[in-house]
């Protein structure tokens, strides 16, 4: 279930919404005509006044200066849809996953693989386990490198 959003927070709507009305209000150009007077190309143009992407900071800013406005007000919407870094504060508490995590989950993923059959051929019937050890210490760029020899696990100390 998606949050409630603020009424006072603007939305990508709001600044399409802006643009629509700062182009009907100078006599709907079209949008070669606009792309002629702001230097924006005429797609990056049909993506904003359409709502399919957010125009950057320097599209806002030559649109609104093609229709001789300041875009200061475009800019500031722009940027309060900008994903805010947590203060120190906010992010108490939180749990902060790193590249640990991140190898297990790809070593897991190669488990998964070579158990399936993937990784040319491996699979019943086959031992995988000196070739897993090989491909998760390459993923694990701070683990010292397994090199495997003549078909002997290193880790077997017999």
């Amino acid at each position: 279930m998606s949050e409630p959003v603020a009424p006072d927070l603007p939305s990508q709507p709001s600044i399409v919404d802006e643009l629509r009305r700062l182009r009907a209000e100078n006599g709907n150009p079209t949008l070669q005509a606009l792309a002629q007077r702001s230097g924006v190309s005429k797609s990056v143009l049909s993506e904003a006044f359409a709502g399919k992407k957010v125009p950057s900071e320097r599209t806002l800013l030559a649109i609104a200066h093609a229709f001789g406005v300041d875009g200061t007000e475009l800019v500031r919407q722009r940027r309060a849809l900008e994903p805010q870094p947590l203060s120190p504060e906010e992010g108490k508490g939180r749990r902060r996953f790193g590249s640990g995590v991140l190898a297990l989950v790809a070593v897991a993923g190669l488990v998964v693989g070579a158990l399936a059959g993937g990784f040319g051929g491996w699979g019943i019937g086959h031992s995988a386990s000196g070739h897993l050890k090989t491909a998760s210490a390459a993923v694990v760029a701070d683990a010292p490198q397994i090199v495997v020899k003549n078909g002997t696990d290193p880790a077997d100390t017999k």
